[in-house]
């Protein structure tokens, strides 16, 4: 993302401080230069693997692309971070940022006790709430294996049912109020088959 908004160069300073820690401390049974070229290189795959999925193929067409689209960024912080970014749907802005920093803060100073994982990846029970839960997943395969619509009404139950996930499960769909707007679609679907030649209609 920092070279898409023209960053020439990264230098990822907490990683290496990081792993010269871990080194030092034995954590790691690898000499600390060995250590900082293996990062480095697993980083720079990383990047190719990114930049090879959008069809880019030098690090200099990949720099000030701005292929990116803001999601759950407050205008302010897209305006002064991310210039010429789209967002569409707004989110946290810096004082958001500040709240969470502060929240960490406190966490930090603590009496010690277990980190909690958060489930933000994968699934942990009381954590972040996905899409494939066990129970979804089970209740999907349960439903297929069998076949009895009862078993697939318990799993729509849960997917129709289930907390905000994604920005899909914000949206409804709108209903049609007159019967005009049908007929225009209609209509301008033929169009589109008068206009597209009998070969292409076949393809498709």
């Amino acid at each position: 993302m920092l070279l898409g908004f023209a960053r020439t160069a990264i230098y990822p300073y907490l990683a290496y401080e990081t792993l010269g820690r871990l080194v030092d401390t034995h954590a790691i049974a690898k000499d600390y230069r060995t250590v900082m070229l293996n990062y480095r290189n697993g980083i720079n795959k990383g990047l190719y693997k990114i930049m090879s999925k959008m069809g880019i193929s030098t690090i200099a067409s990949y720099r000030c692309s701005k292929l990116f689209e803001a999601v759950g960024l407050h205008d302010d912080v897209v305006g002064l971070c991310f210039q010429g970014a789209v967002s569409r749907i707004g989110g946290a802005s810096f004082e958001d940022f500040q709240q969470d920093l502060l929240n960490l803060s406190k966490r930090a100073w603590l009496a010690r006790k277990p980190i909690s994982q958060g489930g933000l990846l994968k699934y942990v029970h009381g954590g972040e709430y996905h899409a494939y839960n066990p129970d979804v997943v089970r209740t999907l395969q349960q439903a297929v294996q069998s076949g009895e619509y009862s078993d697939y009404q318990e799993y729509a139950k849960l997917v129709n049912e289930r907390p905000a996930t994604t920005l899909r499960d914000l949206l409804q769909l709108r209903r049609v109020k007159t019967r005009s707007t049908l007929l225009m679609l209609n209509r301008q679907a033929n169009c589109l088959n008068a206009l597209i030649p009998p070969r292409c209609l076949s393809a498709r």
